[in-house]
């Protein structure tokens, strides 16, 4: 091919590449002014459209949310942003920079003397805590958390500290104070049906698995299947498949254990879910 002809390829390429951002750029000003007429709203508006624009994909969520970000300037919006951001780098298993978001987030939030999203930045390092069993921060922002959110009258979101604290509870090999937070979760928050509610089963499930009430265990997760599929929430089949696989190994059913591990792999390799798919992959290869 003569340099001529490789020369107007190149010029071609170049300028559908800044055609295509020039329309990412539009349509992500359009966004950003849609998202900062949510102002007030709660941030799962925010969140659902989002998803609506980019889809689920991690990858595509975490890269549109980083180019908004820089086109917002440093307010509510970009301190929310960077919040879902470190969630979403959290469960890719990407747990310094999900850290460096959060704690972005924070600076502004103080700035703003935001006590509800405060309240969200050390539900957000609680979790993260507790996932690599640094356990002290992990009880001391859950139970900032709690404080914070009391101050704001958010039930729902003291619910979900709720489960979070349980689960470093659980972590912690503090059994009975794990099994008492799950269960207060119902008396803040009373939709079985919702997100939190299935949590809250999975949970307990888990509870029971722990102690090899493998039947009582499966009972808790099989109907949270069609649950989080209702609401297309792989995050939390990946954990539920990975359960359900140890109970169905527990009680002897090789044949129904590996085919819910197997699940679970494929849900964390599709999802790009990086926290537990080692443990996953090595329950398969034992």
């Amino acid at each position: 091919m003569g340099v001529f002809k490789k020369q107007i390829i190149k010029s071609v390429i170049i300028v559908l590449l800044g055609i295509s951002f020039k329309g990412f750029s539009q349509k992500s000003d359009i966004l950003v002014k849609e998202l900062i007429s949510l102002e007030g709203e709660k941030d799962i508006l925010i969140h659902k459209r989002l998803y609506k624009e980019y889809g689920n994909n991690s990858d595509s969520l975490i890269d549109a949310i980083s180019q908004i970000i820089e086109k917002s300037p440093p307010n509510w919006l970009s301190g929310t942003l960077l919040q879902l951001k470190s969630s979403l780098l959290f469960k890719q298993g990407r747990i310094i920079e999900s850290l460096d978001a959060v704690d972005s987030s924070y600076k502004l939030f103080q700035t703003l003397n935001d006590t509800l999203h405060i309240a969200r930045y050390h539900l957000i390092k609680g979790d993260v805590h507790t996932s690599i069993k640094d356990l002290e921060r992990s009880y001391f922002h859950l139970r900032k958390a709690i404080e914070y959110y009391n101050l704001a009258g958010d039930s729902s979101s003291i619910a979900l500290s709720y489960l979070n604290i349980g689960n470093t509870f659980f972590y912690d090999e503090q059994y009975d104070s794990a099994y008492y937070y799950y269960n207060e979760i119902s008396t803040l928050y009373k939709k079985p049906t919702s997100l939190l509610g299935y949590y809250q089963q999975l949970n307990i499930g888990n509870w029971h698995l722990h102690f090899k009430d493998y039947q009582k265990a499966l009972a808790y997760f099989y109907p949270l299947e069609t649950g989080f599929q209702k609401i297309n929430y792989q995050y939390g089949l990946s954990f539920l498949y990975s359960n359900m696989a140890e109970a169905y190994q527990g009680i002897g059913n090789t044949d129904s254990s590996l085919y819910f591990h197997k699940k679970a792999v494929l849900v964390c390799k599709e999802q790009k879910i990086g926290i537990h798919f080692i443990n996953v992959s090595k329950s398969i290869a034992a």
